[in-house]
């Protein structure tokens, strides 16, 4: 799920919102930054992988969907000793928990993020990057939208297993930067854990500086399912008296990083 950036001369310009309602639940997706001097940056979806044939999207335009394929048992901190790091950020030991490996497996999407540039792809990148300093952007993790106590984090695996944070929902869980640098054409994947089940938001930023002058910021949500996806759609008046309901018995709460 990717959304357009549209910029202006603000210092923060979030994408506007619109529902999403295709859920991917497969194949590989890169999270694609490009830049133009005309619309700014912009973010876009590249899926290849069994359930539609290779498609660009918007982010608003679908929700990855993470069930009981992604579904683990959180380690929580039992593997300090042993040098793999502590995973309480999934919740403490035996808890469910939904991971995003890094490296692909059946049946879960797999998200990365590349620097192709606008029109670029796995058959090759375009050069949109190559006009920052250091032919590469900032990408950031702004905050996240979930289900009540939930726990988000996202990081890779070193040499030897152990655990390097890149962005962190609870700081005094898993202390982490929360950026990382993507260069230009460059193609990255990382771990993606979630300590709930239920809908979230991830709110990312995009900067960037041409000839040492910041660009505007551009920021872009990814939208996740973690758990059972919803039943049908029921007819309108039905729709209408379970979102009364839901309203009523359904916690969504921001957070913007417990530390």
């Amino acid at each position: 799920m990717l959304k357009t950036i549209a910029f202006s001369a603000a210092a923060l310009l979030p994408l506007a919102q619109s529902n999403a309602n295709t859920l991917i639940g497969d194949g590989h997706i890169d999270l694609n930054l490009g830049y133009s001097a005309e619309t700014g940056f912009q973010a876009t979806g590249n899926y290849t992988g069994p359930s539609f044939p290779d498609t660009v999207y918007s982010l608003n335009a679908a929700v990855f969907h993470l069930d009981e394929d992604a579904q683990i048992v959180s380690p929580g901190d039992s593997l300090v000793g042993s040098g793999f790091g502590d995973f309480s950020i999934l919740g403490p030991q035996g808890s469910d928990a939904w991971l995003i490996d890094q490296t692909q497996q059946p049946s879960v999407p797999w998200l990365g993020f590349s620097g192709y540039g606008i029109g670029g792809s796995h058959n090759g990148a375009t050069n949109d990057l190559a006009i920052f300093d250091g032919a590469s952007i900032e990408i950031s993790f702004l905050g996240f939208e979930g289900p009540a106590g939930a726990m988000f984090g996202m990081w890779n695996y070193g040499v030897f297993g152990g655990l390097n944070p890149v962005f962190s929902s609870h700081h005094d869980v898993m202390m982490a930067s929360d950026s990382f640098i993507l260069n230009n054409g460059q193609h990255v994947h990382y771990a993606w854990g979630f300590s709930e089940p239920g809908e979230y938001t991830i709110n990312l930023a995009v900067n960037g500086t041409i000839n040492g002058i910041a660009v505007p910021t551009g920021t872009f949500d990814v939208h996740f399912l973690v758990g059972d996806a919803p039943p049908a759609v029921p007819e309108p008046r039905t729709t209408a008296m379970l979102l009364g309901v839901s309203a009523l018995g359904f916690a969504v709460y921001r957070s913007r990083r417990a530390r």
